[in-house]
C-alpha cells in the first residue's frame, strides 16, 4: 500500500543471469485520488502503524493534530469523481477534477508546508499531510483546477538583491562605455 501510495510504477529486481531488471507495477494509484474516508491517528507511530492497517486508496491516514485544520471531513467521494494530473514542472502542478459532492483528495506529493501553496481555481485553499508524509487536501464539488505553486521563503528578497546587482552591473557597462567614448573624443582633439 504504502508503494502504491508513493506512485512507485517500477521496481529495480534481480532478472536473468542475476542483472537488474526493471518490473512494472500495475497497482500504483497514480499522481492523486478521492479517498471516501478520513481516520485519525494520535501520534506519529499509530500514522505509521495505521499505513500498513488500511486501505490507502479509500481511506486517508491524518494526524489527530491536524484534525481541526481539516475541518469536517465529507462522507465519500462517490463513484463519479475523478481527478487527474494535466501539468508538471518542479515548482508547478495543476489537476483538474470533477466530483459530485465535496471530497478529501490525496496527492502523491511529499508534503511540505514551507514555500508551497495550494490553489483551487486561483483562490488559495487550505491543504494539509495525509498518510504520514503525502498532502492532501478538502475540495469543493464540482469541476474545478487545482494548482500547487512553490516559492522558496525569502525568494522576494533574493529577486530584489538580484534586481539591484543587475542595475549596478548595468550602470557600470554604460558608464564605463561613456568614459571609453569621452576620452576617445579627447584624443582626436
Amino acid at each position: 500500500g504504502v508503494l502504491d501510495m508513493l506512485n512507485t510504477r517500477y521496481l529495480i529486481v534481480p532478472g536473468k543471469e542475476g542483472q537488474p531488471e526493471a518490473q512494472r507495477r500495475t497497482t500504483a494509484f497514480g499522481a492523486a485520488w478521492f479517498v471516501d474516508s478520513v481516520v485519525y491517528a494520535p501520534s506519529a507511530q499509530a500514522e505509521i502503524d495505521l499505513l500498513g492497517e488500511t486501505d490507502l486508496r479509500t481511506t486517508a491516514v491524518v494526524s489527530s493534530k491536524e484534525e481541526a485544520a481539516t475541518g469536517p471531513m465529507p462522507s465519500g467521494s462517490g463513484a463519479s469523481a475523478r481527478i487527474e494530473l494535466t501539468e508538471y514542472r518542479p515548482n508547478y502542478l495543476k489537476y483538474e477534477y470533477t466530483t459530485p459532492e465535496e471530497a478529501v483528495a490525496v496527492f502523491s506529493e511529499i508534503f511540505y508546508d514551507q514555500g508551497w501553496k495550494a490553489y483551487v481555481d486561483g483562490e488559495e485553499s487550505p491543504y494539509f499531510r495525509a498518510d504520514y508524509v503525502l498532502r492532501a487536501m478538502t475540495l469543493p464539488a464540482g469541476t474545478h483546477t487545482v494548482e500547487w505553486r512553490f516559492r522558496a521563503p525569502g525568494w522576494t528578497a533574493v529577486e530584489g538583491v538580484t534586481l539591484a546587482a543587475s542595475l549596478a552591473i548595468l550602470l557600470g557597462a554604460v558608464a564605463a562605455l561613456v568614459y571609453c567614448f569621452r576620452k576617445g573624443k579627447k584624443k582626436e582633439e
